[in-house]
């Protein structure tokens, strides 16, 4: 995502969500692009001192340097006493460790991360995200919900003159999401041993008319309305009106069952 920005002095404002030392470390020698981003409380590289809430007075600043980062913990005038960590390596100076002003790094990162919080609300509005502990596969679901929001802003760029054009968020996401999938739900279907279930909901999902509930329905045209209930012995000839809405097989009372709506649709 800073690619563009590789060069360039330029800083990237990012919440605590991305935070990783190395990662800073790596931007600022290798690329020459500074950070000021919000820490997690319970990094191992963070000194026990700055988290520890019992003695410190609000609106009071904590300052660590090294070579190239500079680590910040502030207690904010606020009436429920918390902990903010700040980490950066754009500024390489402490101020406000009296309490008479807002630190410059808290005031730089309030007046730059607006991108941030706003990405961040949007990704957990709509978020695809599931519990899991395969790092990868959370890296992968936070990629998608990128995507999400990155292909509207896209969406509605290609379309400025035409709002009209564009529908809302949740109906865009609905539709991008049927759109992935279905390459793979049309694999699917071409699986021969795809339990019958599962079949018909895809089926259902993709809006397709399998070829047995079609060959059934012309069959059933040709031999008219009345047909020879398909789950009875031969023997017994019995002849009824209704068909099962799936597979068009005409099937008689003692073979009907009666299902609700809600039911039906699973």
């Amino acid at each position: 995502m800073t690619t563009p920005n590789h060069g360039t002095n330029r800083n990237c404002t990012f919440d605590n969500w991305f935070t990783s030392i190395n990662t800073d470390r790596k931007l600022y020698d290798d690329h020459a692009v500074t950070m000021v981003e919000t820490m997690k409380k319970n990094k191992a590289e963070i000194p026990p001192s700055f988290v520890e809430l019992r003695g410190r007075e609000k609106n009071s600043a904590m300052f660590a340097f090294s070579v190239v980062l500079t680590l910040l913990s502030y207690c904010p005038p606020k009436p429920k006493k918390k902990i903010v960590m700040l980490l950066s390596t754009m500024q390489r100076r402490g101020d406000a460790t009296e309490t008479v002003r807002l630190p410059e790094m808290v005031q730089f990162y309030n007046e730059t991360k607006c991108g941030v919080d706003t990405f961040d609300q949007l990704c957990h509005r709509y978020s695809i995200s599931r519990r899991t502990r395969r790092w990868p596969l959370t890296v992968f679901y936070g990629l998608l919900n990128a995507v999400g929001i990155n292909s509207m802003i896209l969406l509605k760029g290609s379309h400025a003159d035409d709002k009209e054009a564009v529908p809302d968020r949740c109906t865009y996401l609905k539709t991008l999401a049927k759109a992935l999938i279905k390459p793979q739900m049309e694999a699917r279907l071409r699986y021969p041993k795809l339990s019958k279930n599962l079949r018909s909901l895809i089926n259902g999902l993709l809006k397709i008319e399998p070829a047995e509930r079609a060959q059934a329905r012309q069959a059933g045209g040709r031999a008219g309305r009345v047909g020879r209930c398909s789950f009875c012995d031969r023997s017994k000839d019995r002849k009824s009106k209704t068909k099962c809405c799936r597979c068009d097989k005409f099937i008689c009372a003692s073979h009907q069952h009666t299902i609700c709506p809600d039911s039906a649709d699973d």
